[in-house]
């Protein structure tokens, strides 16, 4: 019964880990066989690599030639592996190679010789172990490793055709081995770029992805290659052609794949970076301008045409268009409010303010164009306007009524420098209290005002546990300087703050700013904040 449960387990749980014996010849265990097995198997799960050495030396001992036998010797090797006893790891491997030369564990102990030689640094002595693998077992996934591994090796030396044939082989051979794709897009870039082979690039895409995606693909390689050659004069004119040719293949796309239909907006964006990247903008806008008659149907992608259009104008500083393509866009999606903001900033980054706010006020949502509008006379430093609109949105507005009432308090705070209505309203908003009680008690410290700067700081500490702390220990010890550098106990209540803040925030950049400030005051502390004598 326990030996047919264990076989259950084993079934339920067999996988094709190399320390897992296949089920096969575990089926084919005798009890006895199977105990010995059992044993040194639990060792090896539990780490306790030296009893699982002993176990699987007993198993080996016991029965030396059935079928299992070959697994035990691979495990033998595997632990001494695990315990760093890589050479004696070795030495198990070879035997293995010598006693069970056709086990299925034969490729996995090459391999293991190969890997654990170049660990050990024997480089030149690993090279032919690998070639091994790729010789005796050619059809092995294994196989497929050890070429990747000598591809690598033949790169860092610069011996690109040789590693080239290695991945080449590696795409042929080994379909679905887990190295395919990486080796086949290695191979595209290669022959695409480095080698002008379209056709062998395209050919090797094929077998990796479908041919929509793989010209696609290709396209993107020529431009993004392109537009990185260009960047140097050297290379200027080389560039140009891959980018050129990246054009020509968005242009045949639709052509080529008429059911691709949503891929053709793709191409027509693609052909227009292009365009700027050959620094021709005159077509690229033109390319643009002329997509709705081209592709009538992708009416939801006309709005990022015109986008695209207004972000060229932007990017060659010409004011006037991108005025003339923001109007066309709104009077085409007058409800788009997004849109209006991103216009009204930019409206306010060439000064044009009161045209900014105009935008604002016929926003679609109109609580939200009424904020933007305060925001907007906040951001031009009109202090009066700006406390007169967001008391507007106090007003009307219930879902923003906390942050108009802390905007009120910053307009005071930072431009009118009332700080005592600053106070008032940072009192009369609930947008975020630890902030609010931070910037109160910013404005006592303004006003001279130290005791209830203290009071509002420590509140802060006591009633708030988050990223203001160490902040508001700063605060409290500079009130300290500044309010008496004469006075003993404020010298010491400084000192005190600066080492709870070392105690409370160790290894932080706080620590360290009240590490210094320590030293100023000629006391110099550890790292776990104690006094040095």
């Amino acid at each position: 019964m326990k030996s047919n449960m264990f076989l259950l387990i084993f079934v339920l749980f067999s996988t094709a880990r190399p320390e897992q014996l296949d089920l096969e010849r575990f089926k084919n265990l005798r009890e006895e066989e199977r105990y010995y097995y059992q044993v040194a198997e639990k060792a090896f799960k539990t780490g306790k690599w030296e009893l699982a050495i002993n176990e699987y030396g007993k198993f080996l001992k016991h029965f030396p030639n059935i079928p299992a036998s070959a697994h035990a010797q691979y495990m033998l090797g595997l632990c001494h592996q695990r315990n760093r006893y890589v050479n004696t790891a070795i030495k198990e491997y070879r035997k293995l190679l010598t006693y069970f030369p056709d086990s299925a564990e034969a490729p996995k102990s090459q391999m293991a010789i190969a890997r654990g030689l170049e660990r050990t640094g024997e480089f030149k002595q690993a090279l032919p172990e690998y070639h091994k693998v790729i010789e005796e077992y050619p059809k092995h996934p294994l196989a497929a490793d050890a070429l990747w591994v000598l591809s690598e090796k033949d790169l860092k030396a610069g011996k690109t055709s040789r590693a080239k044939e290695k991945r080449i082989r590696i795409v042929v051979e080994f379909g679905n081995h887990r190295l395919y794709k990486r080796c086949g897009e290695w191979l595209i870039v290669r022959y695409a770029l480095y080698e002008n082979d379209p056709l062998a690039a395209r050919e090797m895409s094929w077998k990796i992805r479908k041919k929509d995606q793989t010209e696609m693909h290709l396209a993107g390689l020529y431009r993004s290659h392109g537009s990185s050659l260009m960047r140097s004069d050297k290379t200027r004119e080389d560039g140009k052609k891959f980018v050129e040719r990246a054009i020509e293949i968005y242009r045949k796309f639709p052509s080529k794949f008429p059911k691709y239909r949503e891929r053709f907006v793709d191409c027509e964006f693609a052909i227009a970076d292009c365009r700027l990247i050959l620094g021709d903008h005159k077509a690229a806008v033109e390319s643009l301008k002329e997509f709705p008659n081209r592709h009538p149907w992708a009416t939801r992608h006309f709005p990022a045409c015109l986008k695209k259009i207004i972000g060229i104008y932007l990017k060659l500083e010409k004011h006037d268009y991108v005025r003339q393509w923001y109007r066309v866009f709104l009077d085409k999606y007058p409800t788009d409010d997004a849109t209006r903001i991103e216009f009204g900033l930019y409206l306010e980054k060439q000064d044009a303010w009161p045209d900014a706010r105009d935008e604002f006020r016929t926003m679609q949502d109109k609580f939200a164009g009424q904020w933007e509008v305060a925001a907007s006379f906040h951001r031009e430093k009109q202090a009066e306007k700006a406390i007169k609109a967001y008391e507007d949105v106090v007003n009307s507005d219930f879902i923003r009524i906390n942050n108009a009432y802390y905007q009120i308090g910053q307009v005071h705070q930072h431009l009118t420098h009332d700080y005592q209505k600053a106070i008032i309203a940072y009192n009369n908003s609930e947008y975020s209290p630890p902030t609010q009680m931070f910037r109160i008690a910013e404005c006592y410290c303004a006003m001279k005002k130290w005791p209830k700067a203290i009071e509002t700081s420590r509140g802060i500490i006591n009633f708030f546990k988050d990223h203001r702390i160490p902040a508001m220990k700063f605060m409290i010890t500079q009130i300290y300087e500044k309010r008496n550098s004469k006075a003993l106990k404020d010298r010491e209540s400084a000192i005190a703050m600066l080492k709870s803040i070392l105690d409370h925030y160790a290894g932080t950049g706080a620590a360290s700013w009240a590490h210094l400030r320590l030293e100023n005051y000629g006391i110099v502390v550890t790292g776990g904040g104690v006094e040095k004598d």
